[in-house]
């Protein structure tokens, strides 16, 4: 099959705004996940109608998933964002990211994801009853996953991260 380019140039949406050049996909990283916790995910579609969905007295770790949703496919996702919240609830966090984007001082990284693929976030949380080892919950992820729309990781590995991506 020919590739026409310059009807692919015409017809297709700016590629290069899609990028993400912050991926880390690395087999041994994911091996040493410590599991000190079974974590009870809740997957919740990020819009602002779901906000109440969410507990507001639980607490835990979260993530933000990007699920293209082609094909009907089970496992296509892409975790972007790991975090953690025990100042406050699921449900409180949740909406501080609904405004994130119009914030004075947003965070870039986090405003491009949550305006750039807004139709296809995921808000997955596990709530975690002893507040004590979420911050260690949370850092394993971060180690296993370097998801690339988190800028701060454990001391362990945030050289690496950033001699790894600029």
């Amino acid at each position: 099959m020919a590739f026409d380019l310059a009807y692919s140039e015409r017809e297709t949406p700016d590629l290069q705004k899609y990028r993400i050049t912050r991926f880390i996909l690395h087999p041994d990283q994911w091996s040493a996940y410590p599991n000190r916790i079974k974590l009870a995910w809740e997957v919740v579609k990020f819009n602002s109608e779901n906000a109440n969905l969410l507990p507001s007295y639980k607490k835990g770790v979260y993530s933000f998933i990007l699920q293209p949703g082609i094909a009907d496919h089970p496992l296509l996702a892409y975790p972007l964002y790991i975090g953690m919240t025990k100042e406050q609830s699921f449900r409180a966090r949740y909406r501080q990211y609904l405004h994130e984007p119009r914030h004075p001082k947003p965070r870039p990284l986090i405003k491009e994801m949550l305006t750039k693929w807004s139709e296809h976030l995921y808000f997955v949380y596990a709530p975690i009853e002893d507040e004590n080892i979420i911050k260690d919950v949370e850092d394993d992820l971060l180690m296993a996953l370097i998801p690339p729309r988190n800028s701060k990781f454990p001391a362990e590995i945030q050289p690496l991260v950033t001699a790894a991506l600029g």
